[in-house]
């Protein structure tokens, strides 16, 4: 019980996606692919934040550089 309570808590904050893989002992070639598949696995956890925080936030950082000056 104790272990299917841990598995969902790493499934509830995302440890089960978001740990790199352990990389000990293989190629670069390994690595490279490892590495790959980390990010395609990790991308529909960030891609929802670009637009909805991220792009906010960079609009509204540059429409107030835009009215102090600097960038005028």
């Amino acid at each position: 019980m104790r272990d299917d309570v841990r598995n969902m808590i790493h499934q509830a904050f995302y440890l089960n996606s978001l740990t790199l893989p352990n990389t000990s002992g293989m190629t670069a070639y390994e690595v490279s692919q490892r590495v790959q598949e980390y990010i395609r696995q990790a991308t529909p956890l960030f891609a929802p934040m670009e637009p909805e925080y991220n792009g906010d936030l960079c609009d509204m950082t540059f429409s107030k550089l835009m009215r102090a000056g600097p960038l005028a």
